[in-house]
């Protein structure tokens, strides 16, 4: 089995090279590109704010919660 380090390390790598090039490519991009990606991102923080805003997250540990705590208790 391979050490965390084994594995980690080459991930770290390409994840920094993905980050580089996309940044490399916003830096590029005009005009109606760089709208969309705002877009884009906007977009996502609307959907993530209506999913804080009804509680969701609470609402997932409530129905999940019990579960998880006959499993970590041994129950079936």
């Amino acid at each position: 089995m391979q050490s965390i380090n084994a594995l980690t390390m080459p991930t770290a790598v390409v994840v920094q090279n993905f980050v580089h090039d996309a940044a490399e490519r916003l830096k590029d991009e005009e005009g109606q590109t760089a709208v969309e990606y705002a877009g884009i991102i906007a977009l996502l923080a609307v959907i993530f704010a209506a999913l804080f805003a009804v509680n969701i997250p609470q609402k997932i540990k409530d129905a999940v919660g019990p579960a998880v705590d006959d499993i970590l208790k041994g129950k079936e």
